[in-house]
C-alpha cells in the first residue's frame, strides 16, 4: 500500500511542477504560485502520514476536506493561466482521484468527487473553447479513477493477507521439518541410550533381588527413574512429530486416554458443545500438547490422584481445557514466584500459554474433592494463525 501511495503521490507532484514550469515561463501572478505550492505540499502529506500513522490517514475529514480545497483551486487558477493548462491539470486531478480512492472511505471519496467534479463545471462555463466532450470525459476519468482507487485498495489489502499467509505457511513448515529432525536425532542417538541404560538397570535389578542384596532397594529407585526417562524421552519424541490436527478436541482427549491406559490413573473425559471438528496448526498442537502434558505429568509424580476429569469444549471464540484431580494439591506452593531448584514446569507451562496468547489458570483445592484444578482458553485464531502474543 504505502508504495502505490508513494508512486501516485510522485505522479501528482511531477504534474503540480510541470504547471510551475509553465507558471514561471508565462510570467503568471504569485498568488497562482502560492496555491500551486500548497498543492504541492498536499502531494507529500499523504505519503508521510502513511509512513508516521497509517491509521489516521482514512480517519476524519481534515484531509480529504484540505485536497478537495486545493484540489479545486489548483483546478480554478490553473486550468487558464497558460496555454494548455487544462491538459496538466486533468492528470493531476486523476491522479488525486487514485489517491483518494486508496486511501479514503466511501463517503469521503464521494464528497471529494463531487466538489471537483463541480470544480470542472465551473472551468467550462468560464472558457467556452474548452469543448463538452473533453469536460465529460473528465468527469467519467475523475469517477473512474475513485473507483479504481478503491478497487487496488482492497486487493493490495488481499495481497497482503496471502502473502503473509504465506510466510506464515513457510514458517510453520521450517518449523515442523526442524522438529522433525530434531525427533530423528533423538532417536538415534538419546532415546536409544536411555532405553539402554534402562535394560541394564532392569538387569541389575533383577540380579541384586535374586540374591537378597541389601542394595536392591537402590537398584529399584535406578530402574524407576531409568524407566521414567524412557517414558519421558517417548513422550518428546511423540510431540516433535505431531503435526496439525483436523479435530484438536479428539486428539487431546485420545492423548488423555493413552496416558490414563499407561499410568492406571481413571480418567473421565467430557466434551463440551463443540463444533464436530475444530481445526489446529501445527505449532499450536506442538504447544497444547506439552501443557496438557506437563499437566498430566505433575499429576502422575506429586498429585496421589486415584481419578482426573479431562474437558474440551469450544465456547466464545476459544478453545477451553480443564484438567481437574482429586490429588492433595499444591501444599501451599507459591506458584507465582520465579521457579528455583530446577523446577520450572509451571514456568514453561506459562511461557508456552503465552506464545498463544492463551489465558492460563492454576488453583490448588479449589473446591472439596479437587486438588488441582488447571483451565486454559486458547483463542481461536491461535489455532489457524501464527503468532500469538504475550500475556
Amino acid at each position: 500500500m504505502r508504495t502505490t501511495v508513494g508512486l501516485v503521490c510522485d505522479v501528482r507532484l511531477g504534474l503540480l511542477f510541470a504547471c510551475e514550469v509553465g507558471l514561471i515561463l508565462t510570467g503568471s501572478s504569485p498568488r497562482i504560485m502560492v496555491v500551486l505550492l500548497a498543492a504541492m505540499v498536499m502531494g507529500w502529506v499523504p505519503l508521510y502520514l502513511l509512513r508516521r500513522w497509517p491509521e489516521t490517514l482514512g480517519q476524519g475529514w481534515w484531509f480529504p476536506c484540505a485536497d478537495l480545497l486545493v484540489t479545486v483551486l489548483t483546478v480554478l487558477l490553473l486550468s487558464g493561466a497558460f496555454e494548455n493548462a487544462f491538459h496538466l491539470v486533468v492528470p493531476y486531478v486523476l491522479a488525486s482521484a487514485l489517491l483518494v480512492g486508496i486511501v479514503l472511505r466511501a463517503v469521503q471519496a464521494a464528497v471529494w468527487t463531487s466538489g471537483v467534479v463541480s470544480a470542472l463545471a465551473l472551468v467550462r462555463t468560464g472558457q467556452e473553447e474548452l469543448s463538452s466532450v473533453v469536460l465529460v470525459a473528465s468527469v467519467l476519468g475523475v469517477a473512474a479513477c475513485v473507483l479504481l482507487g478503491d478497487r487496488l485498495r482492497t486487493q493490495v489489502r488481499e495481497a497482503s493477507r496471502l502473502s503473509a499467509e504465506v510466510a506464515a505457511t513457510r514458517a510453520e513448515e521450517r518449523a515442523l521439518a526442524e522438529r522433525l529432525t530434531i525427533a530423528r536425532d533423538l532417536h538415534d542417538s538419546l532415546a536409544k541410550s536411555v532405553h539402554g541404560i534402562r535394560m541394564l538397570a532392569e538387569s541389575l535389578h533383577d540380579s541384586l533381588a535374586s540374591e537378597n542384596h541389601h542394595d536392591v532397594g537402590l537398584s529399584r529407585v535406578l530402574l524407576d527413574s531409568a524407566d521414567e526417562a524412557s517414558r519421558e524421552a517417548r513422550l518428546v519424541l511423540d510431540g516433535l512429530r505431531a503435526s496439525g490436527e483436523d479435530d484438536v478436541v479428539g486428539a487431546l482427549t485420545q492423548e488423555v486416554v493413552r496416558w490414563s491406559e499407561r499410568t492406571g490413573i481413571e480418567v473421565t473425559c467430557r466434551r463440551g458443545q463443540a463444533p464436530p471438528r475444530v481445526a489446529c496448526r501445527a505449532e499450536a498442537m506442538w504447544q497444547i500438547q506439552r501443557v496438557l502434558g506437563e499437566v498430566l505429568a505433575n499429576t502422575e509424580k506429586h498429585a496421589q490422584a486415584q481419578c482426573v476429569d479431562f474437558c474440551a469444549w469450544v465456547e466464545d471464540g476459544a478453545l477451553h481445557l480443564e484438567v481437574s484431580d482429586d490429588g492433595v494439591g499444591l501444599g501451599g506452593q507459591d506458584l507465582t514466584t520465579p521457579p528455583s531448584g530446577g523446577h520450572y514446569g509451571v514456568a514453561g507451562m506459562r511461557e508456552r500459554a503465552g506464545q498463544l496468547g492463551a489465558r492460563l489458570t492454576i488453583e490448588s483445592q479449589p473446591e472439596p474433592g479437587v486438588g488441582v484444578r488447571t483451565r486454559m482458553s486458547v483463542p481461536m485464531t491461535a489455532l489457524t494463525e501464527s503468532g500469538g502474543r504475550q500475556v
